[in-house]
């Protein structure tokens, strides 16, 4: 992958890398952008780039790609939609090349891994990415090339085959600056006026830096600490989930310091794939372990995605959460107020209000700096597509039901036993053995 910063000359970089095999007849290759719009910025630059190289060379529009005099081609696609990517499904490329990576989502290129395929034992397989920090992709990208890479090693990752053959695949990242573009015109104006745009996305623009990127909706990150309570005397627990049912469940841990008006991020549960009664017994046995290891109270409020655990489906009319309860798991529906959730969790985070236990939440500190501003509502995150949004949503339903009662902070007062209303246990109880019919027996009359 080549890249990281703006005005590095890596879409140039990119267009011209599949030249070098042009003159062979059975060289393929595909260079893709995420928009058709997007991807006409690249054919223009093709359109000044190959006539040089190569003055035979017919572009066409209906096919969009190149053909060459001597029966290769080099063919500009996009995917806007992710499953638009398996149109290439019966395509094989010799070389496969990513205009700005992150924008991509990682199935998408996992898929195209199938694609980088010849019959010609002459052409090497190479697949070539340029890109910035940020969009969707942010994050696989920085793990896949960045996080834990030396720039410009070649990591050598062996590959066993079905039949036990080990095949050798190379991985690089080259960084590339505006420093490193001679292209550039007036460089020192154009770095000038990155810089009037603030020291952070500044530098993010000019170094690649992949913590600070445009359109970046968290600046702060939690404080990382380590697993101890704060104020062991004086502390509540509040347990937070995001459902999904072919995307991940999030569920947090929250301990609430109400005296000292600060917020732990104490444990995570993240999984997906689950059966409703195997998540269950997850989060029990988690709490369990909290319990036992760290002497963490069980949690005085317990809050859930209120549009897809509350949501009545099916010929049985129940709920995800009445499933859930049934095997032990209570939640209440959260609320679901996004420019709310998402203004108070920035307030707690620019104040050092929110932490984290050290090791204890690594999905949330993985993808928390990753969210982006919607650009058409700057209130709210970019969450349309595979967006990784799950342990954000989940914390964002927990600091608001922190935020909604402060009565949970006071200590609870014993009630007179002679007058406390004796129906809704009892009511709890039964809900707990109801069966698909709904009814209930023996709650007395009226009921």
């Amino acid at each position: 992958m080549y890249g990281g910063a703006a005005s590095g000359g890596k879409s140039d970089a990119l267009v011209a890398a599949p030249l070098r095999f042009i003159e062979n007849a059975n060289h393929r290759a595909i260079i893709l952008r995420r928009t058709r719009r997007e991807l006409q910025e690249v054919i223009d630059r093709s359109r000044i780039i190959y006539p040089q190289v190569c003055p035979d060379a017919i572009w066409n529009e209906q096919r969009s790609r190149w053909s060459f005099p001597y029966g290769s081609f080099i063919k500009y696609g996009f995917a806007e939609y992710a499953d638009d990517i398996y149109n290439e499904k019966s395509n094989e490329y010799n070389f496969i090349g990513w205009d700005e990576l992150t924008t991509f989502e990682e199935r998408m290129y996992n898929f195209m891994l199938s694609r980088n395929r010849t019959t010609d034992p002459t052409l090497p397989l190479q697949i070539r990415a340029a890109t910035n920090p940020g969009d969707v992709g942010h994050d696989w990208v920085y793990q896949r090339f960045v996080k834990g890479y030396d720039p410009f090693r070649v990591y050598y990752h062996p590959v066993v085959l079905p039949h036990g053959k080990t095949i050798v695949r190379t991985r690089q990242f080259i960084p590339a600056t505006i420093y490193d573009n001679p292209m550039v015109a007036d460089r020192d104006q154009y770095i000038a006026g990155m810089m009037a745009m603030g020291e952070d996305l500044a530098n993010a623009l000019l170094y690649g830096r992949w913590d600070v990127f445009e359109g970046q909706f968290f600046r702060k990150m939690p404080e990382e600490v380590e697993p101890k309570l704060l104020d062991p005397q004086d502390y509540y627990v509040i347990r937070c989930m995001d459902y999904g049912l072919n995307d991940p469940n999030a569920v947090y841990w929250l301990v609430v310091y109400p005296r000292h008006q600060m917020i732990d991020i104490v444990a995570e549960l993240y999984e997906n794939e689950l059966s409703l009664p195997d998540l269950s017994r997850m989060i029990l046995r988690k709490q369990a372990r909290l319990e036992d290891a760290d002497g963490i109270k069980k949690p005085r409020i317990s809050v859930g995605d209120p549009n897809s655990m509350f949501r009545r489906e099916g010929t049985s009319q129940q709920t995800i959460a009445q499933i859930m309860m049934r095997h032990g798991a209570l939640f209440t529906p959260a609320n679901d107020d996004r420019a709310a959730g998402w203004a108070m969790l920035q307030y707690l985070l620019d104040h050092g209000k929110l932490r984290v236990w050290k090791g204890r939440a690594p999905m949330l500190q993985r993808t928390l700096p990753t969210l982006k501003y919607d650009p058409n509502n700057r209130d709210d995150i970019y969450h349309r597509g595979r967006v990784q949004d799950h342990a954000s949503d989940s914390i964002r339903y927990g600091v608001l039901a922190w935020w909604e009662q402060p009565a949970a902070m006071a200590k609870r007062e014993k009630l007179d036993p002679t007058i406390q209303d004796t129906i809704y246990p009892k009511v709890i109880r039964e809900l707990t053995k109801t069966q698909r019919t709904g009814m209930f027996d023996g709650l007395g009359e009226g009921w």
